[in-house]
């Protein structure tokens, strides 16, 4: 009876530890419960602000996206634009050059028709010396000044026949004045072209028309050489 009462204690008592074991597994497993609950927690709101997170990416992206397409259609149309003014800059270029061109061969001719009036301008004025020299000589007028009126008289008719003109030039005193008027035309008509053009006009031409007054000096300075040889 003793044994057996030791085996029901025994019995009992291993239940208490089994049962006190368990009871500690139980507030364990709570304890656990309770900490996956507050992960759980953790992790939903987590995921709230990475939803939240991926949203405002996805609006940041798709303003990105907009801004880019407009850039671009910016940068498009502003490439378009540049496009069109080397066009235009490229046409203006080859006109300029055109009108540079015409404006250069036109300048070249008015010098040729100022040149050539002023060569016959200086071969009238010769002409004019010769003819006085020749008449001085005939009639002996180097040695008698009073004959001038007669010679030159002489020397209007002297001339006359090479060269059928109106007699508004009679003698070197009175010098051809439709020659010395074509002269002053061209020159103004070159000048105003080159003064016309801005400076933009070729530099050539410019030593072009400083040669034609050089010339025009010469013969100037020739023509005066004669007619004081002539009186």
């Amino acid at each position: 009876m003793r044994v057996r009462l030791q085996q029901q204690e025994a019995a009992a008592k291993t239940k208490d530890k089994e049962v006190e074991r368990l009871l500690r597994q139980a507030e364990q497993a709570k304890a656990a419960e309770g900490d996956l609950v507050t992960r759980l927690s953790d992790a939903e709101e987590a995921a709230r602000i990475a939803q939240t997170a991926l949203a405002t990416a996805r609006q940041r992206v798709a303003q990105a996206e907009a801004l880019t397409k407009t850039r671009d259609r910016e940068v498009e149309r502003l490439n378009r634009l540049v496009d069109a003014a080397k066009s235009e800059a490229a046409g203006q270029g080859v006109a300029a050059g055109k009108s540079a061109t015409r404006l250069e061969e036109e300048v070249k001719k008015l010098e040729a028709a100022l040149a050539q009036a002023q060569v016959r301008l200086l071969a009238e004025q010769l002409r004019d010396a010769q003819n006085m020299i020749s008449v001085k000589d005939r009639t002996g007028g180097w040695r008698n000044p009073g004959v001038d009126a007669e010679i030159q008289s002489l020397a209007r008719r002297a001339r006359t026949p090479s060269a059928p003109r109106s007699c508004d030039a009679p003698s070197l005193n009175d010098e051809p004045m439709s020659l010395k008027r074509e002269v002053e035309i061209l020159e103004r008509r070159l000048s105003s072209l080159k003064h016309g053009s801005g400076g933009g006009g070729p530099d050539r031409a410019g030593g072009q028309l400083g040669g034609s007054s050089g010339v025009a000096a010469e013969g100037g300075e020739l023509a005066l050489g004669l007619a004081g040889v002539g009186r």
